[in-house]
């Protein structure tokens, strides 16, 4: 079944959804635009989901599965390509192999060859101690990446498994569907979801390891920023959208079985809600870190600035209407959308109060401005940081998956607080922002960062531009609007 299922013309069924077929999956109307007021009193409250949706969204999860673990392996075999692993899961080095050729003449008199010694002028970068240590290191980091790659194996194996006991033999759970199944379906999508909470930092961790063994082997030492990990970057690119995808669809079922009507679609959505949240909680975490937190104005349009900044208005693009109402409402993913503000608005917190410790000047650090930008297609909010800006390359490492400027690896038991709580790293694995880009572009929408210069009661800094479309019919993306991370 699994070699059935990850077959190219079985791959090509998996679903490409908008978020308004999501949304009204449990209903009748599916075609007509979700709506929380215009809808029936009992689909507001929720009704469980039907067998059938639930058929549909364990078929579409198991086929992602499915490719997934294709995926899995194709990178493990990239890996063991790139770091010198034979099929024996012996360690092969360049001209350190004994072919059965040179094996034959050591035994045999008659087919000894003479043998040349080249002296070659080579300087030697680093002591026989040093190559040692390297040589030790990148073995450390190589066994890491590849177990975590076996973990990413055995993790697809198990919840493919899962799923498929459920669709297997005529799917009996389905066509009785008692309230006992309608409970092991919902436990299904629980436990698929649950278990693959960590594949991202999995993920993450094979790459820092990757980049880290190829720097030791080139004996620049534990430099990785930069260092192409050696796994195809459109395979991880894919791997990473599709974790994006199954995740979607068992938050989706989740929140139907929950009484939600439009599951994990937020209709009708308050987006100054949305923001205010994500402010909270990115000015918690910056004053958690760093001791303080600068103040953040959120503000519908271009208010008290006297022409738009040429940046902003090349990052936001389409026609505005930046006068009017202060009240937004779409349809969207809440917890991507709340993602996405989060990592840029942490970013803009701890740049700005950066630039305050460098001034020295005891100072609280310059307000962080968020402006929400109505546009013809779409929604943008702005997040313009008075901070120390991005340096030449930043714009570039920025959506770098798994490149962070933290110096620190951020770690659970640390960071722990008290029994209940665990402080909210400002940077750690570098995944927040690609991860920000691939949700927001799953629907057509996108991330933006550029700096920006001084002017319109601003100083320089930073300013990072969230586009959500209003079209909820847009199908979901495979390519990243964006572009692709330049190197992995």
């Amino acid at each position: 079944a699994l070699l059935s299922d990850t077959a190219p013309a079985a791959q090509q069924n998996i679903k490409r959804w908008t978020m308004r077929a999501l949304a009204n999956i449990n209903s009748s109307t599916a075609s007509a635009p979700p709506s929380s007021e215009d809808a029936p009193a009992e689909r507001r409250k929720g009704v469980p989901p039907r067998a059938d949706v639930a058929e549909v969204l364990l078929n579409d999860v198991k086929l992602r599965l499915a490719g997934q673990l294709d995926r899995a392996v194709e990178m493990t075999k990239h890996a063991e390509a790139v770091l010198g692993v034979s099929d024996d899961g012996r360690s092969s080095r360049q001209g350190g192999s004994v072919s059965s050729t040179d094996n034959k003449e050591r035994s045999d008199p008659q087919h000894k060859k003479p043998r040349i010694i080249r002296a070659i002028n080579q300087p030697v970068a680093l002591s026989p101690k040093e190559q040692m240590a390297y040589e030790a290191q990148s073995q450390r980091e190589k066994k890491t990446a590849l177990k975590n790659l076996a973990d990413l194996e055995t993790l697809h194996t198990g919840t493919y498994q899962l799923v498929h006991d459920l669709l297997d033999n005529g799917a009996p759970t389905l066509r009785r569907y008692s309230s006992a199944d309608a409970s092991v379906v919902a436990a299904t999508f629980e436990s698929v979801r649950s278990r693959h909470a960590m594949s991202v930092e999995l993920m993450a961790d094979v790459v820092i390891a990757l980049r880290r063994a190829r720097s030791l082997r080139a004996g620049i030492g534990l430099t990785p920023a930069g260092q192409f990990c050696g796994i195809d970057l459109t395979l991880i690119d894919s791997f990473l959208r599709e974790r994006l995808g199954i995740q979607l669809l068992c938050d989706h079922y989740v929140a139907l079985d929950k009484g939600k009507p439009h599951g994990g679609i937020a209709v009708d959505c308050d987006l100054f809600e949305v923001v205010d949240d994500a402010v909270t909680e990115a000015k918690h975490v910056c004053d958690a870190n760093l001791g303080v937190a600068p103040d953040v104005v959120v503000s519908y349009g271009m208010e008290g600035m006297d022409s738009m900044p040429l940046q902003l208005c090349t990052l936001v693009g389409d026609s505005l209407r930046i006068s009017g109402y202060d009240h937004i409402e779409l349809t969207l993913i809440r917890p991507w959308l709340h993602h996405a503000l989060v990592e840029v608005l942490k970013n803009a917190c701890s740049s700005s109060v950066q630039k305050g410790d460098d001034a020295g000047d005891g100072a609280n650090p310059s307000e962080v401005h968020v402006r929400l930008v109505d546009g013809t297609d779409s929604i943008s909010i702005a997040v313009l940081d008075q901070g120390v800006g991005l340096r030449d390359d930043g714009m570039k490492r920025a959506f770098r998956f798994a490149e962070s400027s933290s110096l620190k690896r951020w770690d659970r038991i640390d960071e722990q607080t008290s029994y209940a709580m665990v402080r909210q790293p400002l940077g750690s694995l570098g995944v927040g922002l690609p991860l920000s880009r691939m949700m927001m572009g799953m629907f057509g929408g996108n991330v933006l960062i550029s700096n920006r210069d001084e002017g319109d009661g601003l100083t320089s800094g930073c300013t990072a531009v969230i586009k959500i479309p209003k079209d909820d019919q847009i199908v979901q993306q495979i390519q990243d609007r964006g572009g692709s991370q330049s190197s992995t």
